[in-house]
């Protein structure tokens, strides 16, 4: 019998350190999720576009020490809140560097507290064990370890939403050991959202506030208004939300412009390049995907009626079904979108798999002979494929088919003998070992920026280029964290052409390829260095080429 069924049926004695995470249960999530991003942080992957936005606006906060106006190159961007970048300066501030496992650090340590807030919610209404298998899980979902390994926004946005929403439940959902009581507990509610708007803008608060209303309307719990909008909570929340637009919009007109197009104008599709084409239910069928691996555990979950009794249950299906539905209806769509709304799921995966280990798995002692020889002969099946086809990374790939098929064997091997005990480390093992070698042996020979990165340093090391280095029309590229030059930004030809043609001196210039005809309109221009295009699925002529303009030709020019 699983200890959720214990929990269920009373059997047993239970007490109230049956319900806590405890300091043995920490210490497991914690060890599994350091040492499984260790190897990512290693593996010194090259930033990406979206990733060198946020760090490079913490670098140059930084540098100015104006730290109310994020900018890029130079030029304000004033798309998201100062949180991502603030926690960022922090990291390089610390540690006095600016390197690539720096910038990603906050993201990664987003990701720990996520899984121990979750383990320790879910340990309190399912029991110690269950909470330590969420803890587990949640580290270790698809979406998770896209999320939890990009200096981005998104872990931040996954951690506050999950600290909202997990607070929430504690305080007004009943479980086995009460409810979380004090004056205080709407003004940390409301300072909670107050971190989500502060990392995002208003989505964090839409995700948030709809969560919570459905399950008001579903539970009839009318006096949750009042935990809602306490006066002094809306105070906290006013405090933390509103002197950055003001102040940032008195320095910057724009802002608030920007806002309005990229949340308003995003979800109804005014932005011309984020025009998508998925279809209205593309968040229903993605979802199944970015639950990977543990999806299959939810059908038992599901299929036990107990559980629907519950009303921390119906608590993370509102977390997860008004977002769900809001996102459809945006005409921009992208499954990232869709992470914060995951984690009570999670609840819901960890109950199906003790249901499995403890239950289920027995029924299939009888079969344990042909999913071992069907293991064994789609494991060879995989590395002659691989080796056929040879793509990047063929040999860590083939490694780790052969690790991840000896260890279900030995899985199989465990369920037969009814080693229950035993199922759990190994099963986790075997989910660490595969996401520790594609972080360390695999993802690395796909770093396509890299090549870009390295074009950076030969232009850092070059002593032609002795002024400051202009970007013509290159917008937020992903180079731009790794020049050490003195930038200028010029993300319109007309003023940079405008500037050249008044200097009396060389420029150099970074310009696209396809670009390059346009530069060329002002005089003689030498190539000094290129590089192809970063990435395999961007075209040649998206490539960058370092330019010279001859200041002869440019006063000739003039005249």
């Amino acid at each position: 019998m699983s200890f959720a069924d214990s929990m269920e049926t009373g059997s047993g004695p239970v007490s109230r350190q049956d319900y806590q995470l405890g300091w043995f249960g920490m210490a497991i999530v914690l060890f599994f999720g350091i040492t499984m991003l260790v190897g990512y942080h290693l593996s010194q992957r090259t930033l990406t576009m979206h990733e060198v936005v946020f760090a490079q606006s913490a670098r140059e906060m930084l540098q100015t020490g104006d730290w109310l106006l994020p900018r890029v190159g130079g030029v304000a961007y004033a798309e998201k809140p100062l949180f991502t970048s603030w926690s960022m300066m922090v990291a390089m501030s610390i540690f006095g560097s600016d390197s690539e496992w720096v910038v990603r650090l906050p993201s990664s340590l987003a990701t720990l507290l996520t899984a121990l807030m979750i383990a320790a919610t879910a340990a309190r209404w399912f029991g110690t064990r269950i909470g330590i298998l969420a803890g587990l899980i949640q580290l270790t979902c698809y979406y998770t370890l896209q999320m939890a390994t990009l200096a981005e926004s998104d872990m931040l946005l996954i951690c506050s939403v999950t600290a909202t929403l997990t607070f929430f439940a504690w305080c007004k959902i009943e479980s086995p050991v009460g409810k979380l009581e004090g004056r205080w507990s709407p003004w940390v509610f409301l300072a909670l959202v107050g971190i989500c708007f502060m990392i995002k803008g208003p989505v964090g608060v839409i995700f948030t506030g709809m969560s919570c209303a459905c399950y008001m309307l579903l539970r009839r719990e009318w006096s949750l208004l009042k935990f809602f909008f306490h006066p002094g909570g809306l105070l906290v929340f006013a405090l933390m939300t509103l002197p950055y637009p003001l102040l940032a919009g008195w320095r910057y007109p724009p802002l608030m412009d920007d806002w309005l197009v990229h949340n308003w104008g995003r979800f109804r599709g005014q932005l011309s390049e984020m025009q998508s084409t998925e279809p209205l239910l593309f968040y229903f069928y993605t979802l199944p995907m970015v639950l990977l691996p543990w999806l299959p555990c939810a059908i038992p979950a599901l299929m036990d009626r107990t559980l629907w009794k519950k009303p921390i249950i119906w608590w993370s299906l509102c977390w997860l079904i008004p977002g769900m539905l809001f996102l459809s209806a945006s005409a921009w769509k992208w499954k990232h979108y869709l992470s914060p709304l995951l984690p009570g799921l999670t609840l819901i995966l960890a109950v199906g798999l003790d249901h499995w280990l403890y239950n289920f798995s027995k029924s299939l002692q009888r079969f344990w002979r042909p999913m071992m020889a069907a293991t064994a002969v789609l494991a060879v099946a995989g590395i002659v494929v691989i080796q056929r086809m040879q793509p990047l990374g063929s040999t860590p790939i083939s490694i780790m088919i052969v690790v991840i098929s000896v260890s279900c064997l030995l899985l199989f091997e465990l369920s037969r003998r009814q080693q229950v005990r035993w199922s759990v480390p190994v099963l986790f093992a075997l989910v660490w070992v595969s996401i520790v070698g594609a972080f360390s042996f695999i993802m690395p020979v796909h770093d396509h920026y890299r090549v870009q990165t390295e074009f950076a340093q030969r232009i850092n090391i070059r002593q032609d280029v002795d002024k400051p280095l202009h970007l013509i029309g290159l917008g937020y590229d992903q180079i731009i964290y790794y020049l050490k030059k003195p930038l200028v930004r010029d993300d319109k030809f007309e003023d940079f052409i405008a500037s050249v043609r008044a200097e009396s001196s060389t420029t150099y210039v970074l310009i696209k390829k396809a670009d390059l005809p346009k530069v060329k309109e002002l005089g003689a221009v030498q190539e000094l260095d290129s590089c192809r295009s970063p990435r395999l699925n961007v075209d040649v002529a998206q490539g960058l080429t370092l330019v010279r303009i001859d200041p002869v030709v440019q006063a000739q020019h003039s005249e």
